[in-house]
């Protein structure tokens, strides 16, 4: 079984870019918030419910319209399942990819240290706030997302523990790359599965 790194990374650290363009890697991103919500059409008793509540009170739309409509409506709940499905995905994975990659968020790491996965943190220099300003409005985050971002910036720049084996900061103009990957795999930071070696590049 080859050795899996992981690493949790702040927003526009590369996450996705090193997923879909590095070829010298199997790298899995995997998305927090898909684990988080189940994502489902009504079922027959909601929608049961939901045609005698519409039926309660007086509305001009026929209650066959609004149901018609009702039933094509993708409801978001909670997932029972998680944290536990979130981080069975990321165990499964451990030996079958070379790296995974998630997300920064304080209860991510604390479930990872928890679960005894090895990682490594990366998150930029705190003096990189205009730069990271840019790349979030470069990938479409929304003006609510930004600006929580810049209010809590150096909140978060205090780097809480656990950070994992290694707290690895990206300075102006960089990115996740091979050669971070390269020295996390020799240095042996946020390993986890096979025999330890220097590099699992192809």
């Amino acid at each position: 079984m080859k050795n899996t790194l992981v690493i949790s990374a702040y927003t526009c650290c590369g996450k996705t870019y090193a997923s879909e363009h590095m070829k010298d890697y199997d790298i899995l991103d995997v998305n927090f918030c898909s684990f988080k919500t189940i994502r489902r059409l009504p079922n027959e008793e909601e929608i049961e419910e939901e045609c005698k509540r519409w039926k309660s009170s007086s509305h001009l739309m026929p209650v066959e319209v609004h149901l018609k409509q009702f039933k094509q409506q993708i409801i978001n709940l909670d997932n029972p399942d998680f944290p536990n499905n979130y981080i069975n995905y990321i165990k499964e994975n451990i030996g079958k990819v070379d790296v995974i990659i998630v997300v920064s968020d304080i209860k991510v790491r604390q479930l990872l240290n928890e679960a005894k996965i090895k990682f490594v943190t990366v998150y930029p220099w705190s003096s990189c706030l205009q730069e990271w300003i840019g790349r979030m409005y470069l990938c479409d985050y929304s003006d609510f997302i930004i600006r929580n971002r810049i209010n809590g910036w150096h909140h978060e720049m205090k780097y809480k523990e656990p950070l994992g084996d290694k707290l690895i900061k990206l300075s102006h103009g960089e990115y996740i790359n091979e050669k971070l990957i390269e020295k996390c795999f020799s240095l042996g930071y946020g390993m986890n599965g096979g025999i330890e070696h220097k590099s699992n590049s192809k």
